[in-house]
């Protein structure tokens, strides 16, 4: 089989392809950076796709003769670079899977494609080629993966602008794997602008009702408020009566009420008026990680604390009970703090209390499904945010340069994935899906900010450090030698210090949350 792949030139898997004679790895006929070693490794691996690879053979292959190199070292530097390459994670693979202290074994299915160096990327097209504009899409606009991956397609988009810092966009979405024909997709889009800009580097301030009629959204001005948009009406979005201090919305399965946080109690309140009723006290504050209504309308999940843990409550009023902790997730590593956040609930076909939800660490973030009735755990791999499409596929969220949505075949009878993850949405994230398929996400353009020095007359005289995502509460070291800043990395914003002379930088807090307004001990230290 290694003979016929290596004569073919061009071997694909999931939505990679491998030029053996241009020496380049291609995602939807791009380029993907890939450094030499880590190219010359994944060329090995795929030469033996469900074999172990030993670190003796790699050794030979990518270190021949008297090469000197720490080994260890610069194999699994190798391997970490690999797996960024692919969007992989060490702890849920979909390509590489790690044997300890023996090798690798690739995990992909690996066809041949061709001989012609560039036959199948010269054909595709990127995501980002297809037109927004109103025109029409037809099969000839479309990359041959996503030909067999996403058919037939008809998006109704309209994109909202948000205060100059980010935009809502609505799909609906069907994706099917293998129709026959290919029918054509009308893009079309229209605007809204909501009162108030969004706090953007939260993750769950949009949602979709489950009717598909309505968005709830939550606002980061000095009050935070909770506003609903009319998908088919042209009136502006409108304020609710008792959204005050709103965070984090999420719908009854009804649509007739939304959910919030405030900083101390859980809250609902009916679209149709009245005040917002309390749901409980929260036992922390200030540390919500998303929160979702049970099918029955009988419960609520939320996710809380710091690492976060999620907690039950009944949706008329109750008590809160811890359900899940993130000791309880599988592949915890030793000595990492550990998080479950964005809990979402499937529908009822897949049980009554079946959850996906986020595992997050300081090294990964990895996607769980969990039935809370039998205990059963199953990942689904690296990515954040889960939302169950009616398509029957799991859209979430892939963290990048930049934030990137995509759909992940999935069982609802079964309970696990069908087949391999495409994107279906660049610049996105925090997506939430209607019950008639209509997806909503949020632009993920990134607010990038560089920490200078001005002078007494506001001029620019210098940089401190790098730009950064979201930079904010900057503050200078007693000494002067340092500075304190809040950037985004992430689903965090941890709290980071610049040393100004040498532009390092070192991260101060390193378990998930939001962390903002440092300030400095009298002596620097």
């Amino acid at each position: 089989m290694a003979d016929t792949m290596l004569n073919s030139r061009i071997l694909q898997f999931g939505t990679f392809e491998l030029d053996l004679t241009a020496g380049e790895l291609r995602k939807g006929g791009r380029k993907v950076r890939v450094q030499e070693q880590p190219f010359q490794l994944l060329v090995a691996l795929v030469e033996k796709p469900g074999e172990v690879v030993t670190r003796e053979e790699l050794k030979d292959k990518l270190w021949p003769g008297d090469t000197y190199v720490d080994f260890d070292r610069s194999l699994n530097t190798a391997a970490s670079k690999l797996r960024d390459a692919l969007g992989d994670s060490a702890s849920s693979p979909r390509f590489i899977e790690t044997l300890p202290r023996r090798g690798y074994r690739f995990l992909g299915s690996v066809e041949t494609v061709g001989t012609h160096p560039g036959s199948v990327g010269d054909s595709s097209r990127a995501a980002s080629d297809v037109p927004v504009d109103g025109s029409e899409l037809t099969a000839s606009d479309l990359p041959p993966r996503e030909r067999e991956l996403v058919r037939p397609l008809r998006l109704a988009w309209f994109v909202a602008a948000v205060a100059a810092i980010g935009a809502l966009a609505v799909s609906l979405v069907h994706f099917r794997q293998t129709p026959p024909d290919i029918p054509q997709a009308t893009l079309r889009k229209s605007a809204f602008t909501p009162p108030v800009p969004f706090a953007t580097w939260q993750r769950n301030y949009v949602a979709i009702s489950p009717n598909g009629q309505q968005i709830a959204m939550t606002t980061w001005d000095a009050d935070g408020r909770l506003w609903i948009k009319d998908l088919g009406r042209q009136q502006p979005a409108r304020a609710i009566d008792g959204g005050e201090g709103a965070f984090d919305p999420f719908w009854s399965p009804g649509s007739d009420f939304i959910g919030f946080h405030t900083v101390e109690e859980l809250k609902k309140v009916s679209i149709r008026g009245g005040a917002a009723v309390s749901v409980c006290q929260l036992p922390i504050s200030n540390s919500f990680s998303g929160g979702s209504w049970s099918p029955d309308g009988e419960s609520i999940v939320f996710s809380l604390g710091n690492p976060a843990v999620l907690y039950a409550v009944a949706a008329r009023w109750g008590t809160p009970t811890p359900i899940a902790s993130p000791e309880m997730s599988e592949n915890s590593s030793e000595g990492l703090a550990r998080a479950i956040r964005q809990p979402h609930f499937l529908p009822s076909e897949a049980g009554s209390r079946v959850l996906v939800y986020t595992v997050q660490s300081s090294e990964d973030t990895t996607m769980m499904v969990h039935d809370l009735d039998t205990g059963r755990q199953e990942p689904l791999g690296p990515g954040q945010g889960p939302f169950y499409s009616p398509s029957g596929h799991i859209v979430y969220e892939r963290t990048g340069m930049p934030d990137e949505l995509w759909a992940l075949p999935f069982s609802l009878a079964a309970l696990k994935v069908t087949g391999e993850a495409f994107p279906i949405a660049q610049n996105s994230r925090s997506p939430t899906i209607a019950a008639d398929g209509t997806l909503v996400y949020a632009d993920g353009a990134r607010s990038e900010r560089q920490l200078v020095w001005l002078d007494r007359g506001g001029e620019k005289t210098g940089e401190i450090g790098q730009v950064q995502d979201r930079a904010s509460y900057a503050v200078l070291s007693p000494d002067e030698r340092r500075v304190a800043v809040s950037a985004v990395k992430g689903l965090s914003k941890p709290v980071w210090v610049w040393e100004i002379a040498s532009r390092v930088e070192n991260l101060v807090t390193s378990a998930p949350g939001i962390y903002q307004r440092p300030v400095w001990a009298p002596r620097g230290e």
